[in-house]
């Protein structure tokens, strides 16, 4: 499990009845209080329990374990035995199949909006207003949060009051924020080995782009790996395995910079 962003100490926390086990971190990130500031991921792989915050793109220099993905155009190296090398806690792979490239975020941001706008239901019940001279004062900065995830570029911010408009659980704004802050890249890797790949996987891309070197930092959001015999007929005699890894990016500005995510 990765660390919680969220410090406060609860005395308890009620798991209603029916809920699975492998779903009350899903519980606690929306119904109590939170867990992570970017969504909530959790995932059985092989003998493990994986709790992560799902689109994280910051862990990358801090993590225990990063991947880094180098983007080969497809006819550089077909079909190329060794796609991967482990370098002490970075794995890196050449991605070197077809490569689909996502970015709904400016759409997301101009129909769900780029900020989010709550009352604080905790200071409902303490400090909810100030009583002088017989008269009850309540300040909005006081009890509303109001927050940006990422600012738009000619400065006309979208700030939507929430869904849920009287809540104690900043944390699963934040992380509704983030889903629309980024994109998503989608690389084919040849010749995987899918063990190697865990989930919420830090990660940065390195690409190629006007005679100089991108690199994207994000988080592994999926993987796919199908297994297929190479050949037709009496010569197919070998088995290779592809791996299909989907990746949220951090937000990029006009430049193509990094800005971070909320």
């Amino acid at each position: 499990m990765i660390a919680s962003a969220n410090q406060a100490v609860r005395e308890h926390i009620v798991i209603p009845h029916g809920v699975r086990l492998v779903d009350v971190p899903q519980h606690i990130q929306k119904n109590c209080g939170g867990v992570y500031n970017a969504g909530m991921g959790y995932f059985l792989q092989g003998n493990q329990w994986y709790v992560y915050p799902s689109l994280d793109t910051t862990r990358f220099n801090s993590a225990p374990a990063t991947l880094t993905v180098i983007n080969v155009p497809s006819n550089k190296f077909a079909q190329v035995e060794r796609t991967w090398r482990q370098s002490g806690t970075n794995l890196m792979v050449m991605a070197t199949g077809s490569v689909k490239f996502r970015d709904p975020s400016n759409h997301a941001q101009l129909n769900l909006g780029n900020g989010v706008r709550f009352s604080d239901a905790s200071k409902f019940m303490d400090g909810f207003v100030t009583v002088t001279d017989n008269r009850a004062l309540a300040s909005r900065g006081a009890i509303n949060n109001e927050f940006i995830g990422t600012a738009r570029p000619n400065g006309n911010n979208n700030v939507h009051v929430s869904r849920n408009p009287v809540n104690a659980n900043a944390l699963e704004e934040y992380s509704k924020l983030s889903r629309a802050m980024g994109s998503s890249i989608t690389m084919e890797w040849e010749n995987s080995d899918p063990d190697l790949i865990v989930p919420g996987m830090p990660a940065e891309v390195l690409s190629l782009q006007n005679e100089q070197i991108q690199t994207l930092t994000g988080v592994v959001i999926g993987a796919q790996h199908y297994t297929q015999m190479r050949g037709h007929g009496a010569g197919a005699s070998r088995y290779v395995t592809t791996t299909h890894l989907n990746i949220f990016l951090q937000p990029q500005d006009q430049s193509g910079q990094s800005t971070g995510t909320p």
